[in-house]
């Protein structure tokens, strides 16, 4: 009677084992969907970027966007330009994911002062703009808006920085891998959305927006200061380790350099970054100098 009663349970037992499996994967697979639906409200929150008025002093752009046959809307950038006669150096800024360009008026000011010339595009769907933020169209966008402005007798195009916070950090990444920059700022940056959803156990190929700063900076010759937070609970600034890691592979027979990557913690989380306005301030002028 031993055997018989043993195989039953056996049975039993697999039969239970096969509908946890069935359940697991039935719940990964809701939870993949449920992700995969809510990523571009997770990964562009506009409901929290309150537009509170466009920047004073400051030249506003705009771009017609192009849906079929028709327009539907158009994006605008703003450009500062600091006293005195041109040329001017140019600094693009970029934007965190539920801010806007109304926002960016103490990085105006302070870049202003240094003589530096200010852009700051706007993403699809933010403030005042139409159309839907994407990846994609908010490069595209920088771009043109970027074209526009280096055409301009007041830019100096020698000397043009990218720098970005949070997301606007992983947009800087991306148009600069179109448009390459003479340097970046990163600030606060995630090395991709990828690793982020990856960390949640979705797969990459479920995100629509990747935003690859660790790939771009594996290509990109120029040099790239990375700020970041040691407190940041949102960003943990293990990202920034990661992407100073990143840079070309040295080429014995490059007359170049090896691009330099420059990474300095600072206190401060993500929102209330950066602490130190003075150490934060004198790292970029360390790198604005050697521009």
């Amino acid at each position: 009677m031993d055997a018989p009663t043993n195989a039953a349970g056996f049975r039993q037992a697999r039969r239970g084992l096969v509908r946890l499996l069935a359940l697991g994967l039935i719940g990964y697979g809701v939870w993949c969907t449920m992700l995969f639906s809510m990523q571009d409200r997770m990964l562009f929150p506009r409901e929290y970027a309150e537009a509170t008025g466009a920047p004073a002093n400051a030249e506003r752009l705009a771009i017609k966007i192009e849906s079929g046959p028709r327009s539907s809307g158009e994006v605008e950038a703003f450009l500062s330009l600091p006293p005195g006669e041109g040329p001017f150096p140019l600094v693009v800024i970029f934007h965190g994911n539920a801010e806007c360009v109304d926002g960016l008026d103490w990085y105006r000011e302070r870049y202003t002062e240094r003589g530096w010339a200010v852009l700051s595009p706007e993403y699809r769907g933010y403030g005042r703009s139409s159309g839907k933020p994407s990846e994609k169209a908010i490069v595209a966008d920088a771009l043109r808006f970027i074209d526009l402005v280096v055409n301009r007798p007041e830019i100096d195009t020698s000397r043009t920085v990218y720098h970005g916070r949070s997301l606007g950090g992983a947009v800087a990444a991306q148009v600069a891998a179109l448009r390459p920059p003479h340097a970046m700022i990163l600030e606060s940056t995630f090395t991709s959305v990828a690793s982020i959803a990856a960390g949640y156990g979705v797969p990459p190929f479920l995100v629509k927006n990747p935003f690859r700063t660790d790939r771009v900076l594996n290509n990109y010759a120029g040099p790239a200061l990375l700020l970041h937070g040691i407190d940041d609970t949102i960003i943990p600034i293990e990202h920034s380790r990661r992407l100073a890691k990143c840079a070309p592979q040295r080429n014995a027979n490059s007359p170049h350099a090896p691009a330099t990557r420059t990474l300095i913690e600072m206190p401060g989380g993500h929102n209330d970054f950066p602490v130190d306005e003075k150490a934060y301030w004198e790292a970029i002028d360390t790198l604005l100098d050697s521009q």
